[in-house]
């Protein structure tokens, strides 16, 4: 097997840079067992094609405002910053960087308006580097009030403020991901509430989205390539 078996072309037009209004009005397709024909419908459909007493297993993961726009101090240019997880203190995190050749060890970053500065500490392979912050911030809190949502690579355009909740699942509640589970995203409350009479019980696992969501694969043979752990919680 090699991952040049798995080309094909998918012109740009056709990848939607905004979602829909109604999230359940995506596209569906439905594959059935044997011979059947393929079905196009709607994912509000879903509902019909569960039966009562199955159990709908969702993602309860919430996407962190991880993206961040720094500087270098001292210096004008633009450094983006992906905060990807804590490095064993609260104000030591991970970070994907770009461009990453300007981020040596002892580099000092800044962020919002050079009011809150972090040091690299460490560097590795394709950007990733590790920022020490001062212990008194707060890095949650530095996401929330400055960060930008952390849209797919796919979506060329700027996040807007209504991708705040809607790349958000409508059952979000775990924080800690960089990237929405993005199946998740075409659930709607409605939707939730037509599984719910139809005798079709829902219950919870929590999968952060980690690094390896943006990262392509560039190895031809696939078990060369590197999979990045997330962290995850099954509950009894």
């Amino acid at each position: 097997m090699h991952i040049s078996d798995f080309d094909y072309e998918l012109p740009p037009n056709q990848i939607a840079q905004h979602p829909l209004v109604n999230r359940d009005e995506s596209r569906l397709l439905v594959v059935p067992r044997g011979d059947a024909p393929f079905e196009h419908k709607k994912f509000g459909d879903l509902s019909d094609l569960l039966d009562p007493k199955d159990l709908l297993i969702v993602n309860n993961t919430r996407v962190r405002h991880a993206r961040l726009d720094a500087k270098r101090e001292g210096f004008d240019g633009h450094i983006e910053i992906l905060l990807l997880k804590p490095r064993g203190a609260p104000h030591v995190w991970e970070a994907l960087t770009r461009p990453a050749r300007k981020l040596d060890i002892g580099t000092v970053v800044t962020f919002a308006e050079d009011t809150i500065r972090a040091r690299v500490t460490s560097t590795g392979e394709d950007g990733l580097r590790v920022l020490e912050f001062d212990p008194v911030v707060d890095v949650p809190l530095l996401m929330r009030e400055h960060g930008h949502v952390p849209l797919p690579p796919y979506i060329s355009r700027a996040d807007q403020p209504e991708d705040t909740e809607r790349y958000q699942t409508v059952f979000a509640a775990r924080e800690g991901a960089v990237a929405a589970p993005t199946a998740g995203l075409h659930f709607s409350e409605a939707l939730l509430a037509k599984l719910a009479d139809r005798g079709i019980q829902r219950a919870a696992v929590t999968l952060h989205v980690g690094i390896g969501t943006f990262r392509p694969v560039m190895a031809e043979d696939p078990r060369q390539h590197k999979m990045e752990s997330e962290w995850y919680d099954v509950p009894e």
